[in-house]
């Protein structure tokens, strides 16, 4: 029923009432309600509750508990900049230098935003880049040269699937930009990782805990597939001769490096580089996270 339709009251008598005048002290009495246009009484509206205030950077989260571990790698090692680093607002990283990883982050789940800046010059932005992050995901995040200035690489750090049985585990992640494909090899002829390219990550490859001696060589022939399809280290064949493969010639060390892996360990070898000013190349390790 509108208001315009509920009955109306009889008219009400006059009569002569004495005028009363109120207290001094006695409350104003209430203004009347405005008209509408249509000449009818409106209805009071009830007071608006306050709303807490936008957030600067609204980014929506899966679930308040859902978080995801994130951490973060200089790889511009050609006079690269120092890092200022941000997720949304928050400032993660003041000075990251080349070469360098980052401590492990705690974050919420969602599309974060992720902001670089010169870390020499504040206000000079690098990069920025929105990021989906699902619930339990464990990640490096990346940033290396590209054709267009710098792009940020995604690394996803899976466990290998080794725990508690005794061996190790390690993989390959070639950042060096615009390299060729470059093979990961044992001193004594295996070649535990061939052919990878710019930012490709190998998968893990299981190895018995102690001691590797490894150099990085550019790819001269990918080894065939029978060679590299192997579960473990210890099982791949020995293919390179006194740093030599057969019917291609030489074999030559970019660099050389050991690496200690204890049972349990999960060992991530990153490449980094600028291959289109000097095939030198640096090489960082990572264990577990």
């Amino acid at each position: 029923m509108r208001f315009d339709q509920l009955p109306q009251s009889p008219p009400t008598p006059s009569w002569d009432v004495p005028h009363v005048p109120l207290p001094a002290d006695a409350p104003a009495s209430p203004a009347p309600a405005e008209a509408s246009p249509a000449g009818k009484n409106t209805v009071p509206s009830e007071p608006t509750p306050p709303f807490p205030p936008a957030s600067e950077n609204p980014q929506v989260d899966t679930a308040s508990d859902a978080t995801v571990q994130v951490r973060f790698l200089n790889g511009v090692m050609d006079s690269g900049p120092s890092l200022r680093i941000l997720a949304g607002n928050r400032l993660l990283s003041s000075s990251l230098a080349p070469g360098s990883f980052s401590e492990v982050f705690s974050l919420p789940a969602g599309f974060r935003l992720f902001t670089f800046f010169d870390a020499n010059s504040p206000w000079l932005l690098l990069y920025r880049a929105s990021i989906p992050l699902n619930a339990g995901d464990v990640v490096t995040l990346a940033m290396v040269r590209s054709a267009n200035g710098l792009d940020l690489v995604r690394v996803d750090d899976r466990p290998c699937g080794i725990t508690g049985t005794g061996w190790s585990c390690l993989r390959c992640v070639n950042l060096v930009y615009d390299s060729p494909g470059l093979d990961l090899v044992l001193t004594d002829g295996r070649v535990v990782f061939t052919d990878v390219r710019f930012k490709e990550t190998t998968n893990y490859r299981r190895a018995r805990p102690g001691r590797f001696d490894l150099y990085v060589a550019q790819t001269p022939r990918p080894v065939p597939a029978p060679h590299t399809d192997m579960e473990t280290v210890e099982d791949l064949p020995r293919v390179v001769d006194n740093r030599s493969l057969p019917g291609l010639g030489g074999v030559e060390p970019l660099v050389s490096f050991f690496l200690d892996l204890r049972a349990g360990s999960q060992a991530s070898v990153y490449l980094l580089g600028n291959w289109a000013l000097s095939p030198q190349l640096t090489v960082g390790i990572t264990e577990n996270f």
